[in-house]
């Protein structure tokens, strides 16, 4: 593993701000997308039920918890079943851990839309063949796709760094 490879899998969650060296320049990338907050899931819950072929949740068999009644919840919560065809769809979507080339992520801690546990699971299925690297930098703030020009750049820097 390369010197670069090392140093950044030790601090992670400070590269970013080491990476930063002249934030005059991360103005070049323009504001942040509007499909991060149009296409993804609007209002937190609601995916594009017709592009997926139906409803990919089920809970029937789940029980929830920490309410102030919990038995009153589980039996009054609304229960969904998973369509088949939309299962099929997200299936396709699924990440493989499959990494040949070196990935820098960032992703807020406090993400309403796409929880930040997601990043951890994704970690785990990572294959350490030692083919490719994964290089997460958490950004400690609400929102969804809420990242700066900064940001973006830092973590370009280093991805372009890690390929050399």
């Amino acid at each position: 593993m390369t010197k670069i490879l090392r140093w950044a899998r030790a601090i992670a969650a400070s590269v970013l701000l080491c990476a930063v060296a002249a934030p005059a320049e991360a103005q070049v990338l323009g504001p942040a997308p509007e499909e991060c907050t149009d296409k993804v899931l609007p209002s937190g819950a609601r995916i594009r039920l017709e592009q997926l072929g139906g409803n990919p949740y089920d809970n029937r068999g789940r029980s929830y918890f920490g309410s102030s009644n919990d038995l009153l919840l589980n039996r009054r919560v609304a229960r969904f079943a998973a369509s088949p065809e939309a299962l099929r769809n997200v299936a396709l979507h699924e990440t493989t851990g499959d990494v040949s080339l070196p990935l820098v992520t960032l992703h807020t801690t406090l993400d309403p839309i796409v929880p930040y546990w997601h990043q951890p699971l994704h970690l785990l299925k990572v294959d350490t063949t030692g083919r490719g690297v994964v290089i997460p930098l958490p950004v400690r703030r609400y929102g969804h796709c809420e990242l700066t020009n900064e940001e973006i750049l830092g973590s370009l820097r280093l991805l372009v760094a890690l390929g050399r």
